[in-house]
């Protein structure tokens, strides 16, 4: 059946209004998008959030218009690049990998490159693995950014990273040694005090020893000549410890070397040295890296797990507890150092030991005392 000249009509009437309204639909959506490109640069944060919740949702089609903001690298723009980083890493596509890596050579910019950093992460870019070390071996940059960097070669499971990682868990200052305590008194000075003339005879001899150890006093000033007083001598400053300036990394260190076990079963003796409370300081690092055992199971990751029992704080050892349930190629090992401590005099560590004791097929005491405090 042929159409006539005014059906054919009608449809390309019909064609022509359809395609108009979608062409104005473009045309907005466009628009608006370039509307939140901008925003994202805004001063108000909740602008710029709403701005990158829209984004969002328009999806991995949005990748060169992101990319593109990084690359021109404005000034204008600054405030928008680190959160055009966190967008490329929700979006996580693979085309947004090489202007990531151009953003992490951005020395202005910190934030940009904790987020781009991230986003590699997410991507999961392995050729971008020797960028990302070369931020957590670099002393000089921004502890965040080389926290993120840590984390980030976890997630990537970069064995390339391992001895850079076991190189930051030991990057701690030496612990001061205790001062030893003061020599008991002599005999003389623990004797009872004299009494009668012997007291009196004690106080003079007491009060020339004074005199003798005071300081002559001050030549009082004539009228020909007057002298300056002499300076009174500073006392020498004890030198103050060294900075612990990777306090805040070295956690990180430790769960990145969890992440990539086994292959980085080197790790094991560095995690041992920071799990221990007399060469780590810092309680954080020693429950991360007595954490990180509980993935190692070597005669030298259980003897760590059985010092971290010991540790004077309770989450170390409860972690230690919890880590000792997953030695079940050394159960019976781990049985007796559990056993050892169900009577700890902290809840969560006795209850991490019943645990344990329970996931490893033995049967625990499960009693409960109440915790010292």
């Amino acid at each position: 059946m042929t159409l006539n000249r005014r059906t054919l009509t009608v449809i390309v009437i019909i064609i022509a209004v359809v395609g108009a309204v979608y062409l104005a639909a473009e045309w907005q959506k466009m628009r608006k998008t370039r509307e939140l490109l901008v925003d994202l640069a805004a001063m108000d944060l909740d602008d710029a959030y709403d701005a990158m919740l829209d984004l969002r949702e328009r999806g991995s089609s949005l990748t060169p218009d992101l990319a593109e903001i990084l690359e021109r690298n404005a000034p204008t723009e600054r405030l928008a690049h680190a959160r055009v980083a966190m967008l490329l890493n929700d979006l996580g596509n693979k085309r947004a990998v090489p202007v990531l890596r151009h953003s992490l050579e951005n020395k202005e910019d910190a934030g940009l490159r904790w987020a781009s950093c991230a986003a590699l992460a997410s991507i999961g870019a392995q050729e971008a693995v020797p960028d990302i070390v070369a931020l957590l071996e670099d002393g000089s940059e921004d502890i965040s950014v080389r926290i993120v960097a840590a984390r980030s070669l976890g997630v990537l499971q970069a064995q390339e990273a391992v001895e850079p990682l076991i190189e930051i868990l030991a990057s701690r200052p030496p612990i001061e040694p205790e001062e030893e305590p003061e020599e008991a008194a002599t005999e003389e000075a623990a004797a009872p005090a004299p009494t009668g003339e012997g007291a009196k005879v004690a106080a003079a001899k007491m009060w020339a020893a004074l005199e003798k150890a005071l300081p002559a006093p001050p030549a009082l000033p004539t009228a020909k000549s007057e002298q300056p007083e002499e300076p009174e001598a500073e006392a020498e400053a004890e030198p103050e410890p060294p900075p612990d300036t990777t306090a805040d990394l070295r956690p990180w260190a430790a769960r990145a070397l969890a992440s990539i076990h086994p292959e980085a079963a080197q790790a094991v003796p560095a995690l041992v040295a920071a799990a221990d409370d007399e060469n780590e300081p810092v309680v954080s690092v020693r429950l991360a890296a007595t954490q990180a055992l509980a993935y190692y199971h070597t005669a030298e990751a259980l003897d760590g797990l059985e010092m971290a029992m010991d540790d004077p704080d309770p989450s170390v050892r409860c972690a230690a507890a919890w880590a000792l349930g997953n030695q079940q190629a050394a159960r019976a090992d781990a049985v007796r150092i559990l056993k050892a401590h169900e009577d700890d005099d902290h809840w969560d560590t006795r209850q991490a030991v019943a645990d344990s004791l329970e996931r490893l097929g033995e049967k625990s005491k499960r009693h409960v005392k109440t915790t010292k405090i």
